[in-house]
């Protein structure tokens, strides 16, 4: 109930209104200091310190994780906190963040296993919205166009595209590999190579010459 508060208390179009709902859950959730003060010093509680250290806020956004789509909204929430980070010129409210962005990191660390990762190829057959997501999001070398992104995932091309299971329909680090008869001299040849004189079967060479983390938020 307290994750889906803060969810709803943080999806405001307002930047300050995010902010504070940020600072607020930074300053409010931390780690229960007479509990962990009472674990330190009593012995027959010794097992209960990390559970005592461990901030509410981490438990609050594990939380938020497990609602629909919640694992998009901590990832959003983390890009957010690095942003603040490093805009903020107040450094007792850069702490405050950091804390936060800590246990977020950690959280998305568990949550983004490879165990938890699909890897699949992209196509112009597939569904439109990854496609226009991996157009948008490209960073390395932008699309010029619908005729240039065709051509991308198209002969002597593929392109993948890693989703998480929380996260299905959204490609969180896109690889863009060529395929070709030889080692290519410079990135600029291959983003510029139109055809071979050769069938696809018959190229030697795999060079991936694009990957881009399309998730700010996510941990590498």
């Amino acid at each position: 109930a307290a994750g889906k508060r803060v969810v709803e208390a943080y999806d405001s179009k307002a930047e300050d209104v995010k902010k504070n709902v940020l600072l607020d859950v930074a300053n409010s959730c931390g780690p229960e200091i007479l509990a962990l003060e009472n674990a330190i010093h009593n012995p027959s509680l010794v097992h209960e310190v990390r559970e005592a250290a461990t901030p509410v806020h981490f438990r609050l956004l594990q939380s938020i994780g497990n609602l629909p789509g919640g694992v998009k909204v901590v990832c959003d929430m983390r890009a957010h906190l690095l942003y603040l980070m490093k805009t903020e010129s107040d450094k007792s409210i850069v702490a405050a963040l950091h804390r936060l962005e800590r246990s977020a990191h950690e959280l998305l660390v568990l949550w983004f296993c490879q165990s938890n990762m699909k890897l699949e190829r992209l196509t112009w057959q597939s569904p439109g919205d990854i496609l226009q997501k991996v157009a948008d999001y490209e960073a390395v070398h932008p699309v010029q166009g619908m005729m240039d992104f065709k051509k991308r995932v198209g002969s002597y091309r593929r392109c993948f595209y890693f989703s998480h299971e929380a996260m299905p329909r959204e490609p969180l680090v896109i690889v863009h590999v060529a395929l070709l008869n030889e080692i290519a001299n410079n990135v600029q040849s291959i983003v510029e190579c139109d055809h071979l004189d050769c069938a696809e079967d018959e190229c030697s060479t795999a060079i991936y010459y694009s990957i881009t983390s399309a998730e700010p938020g996510r941990v590498a």
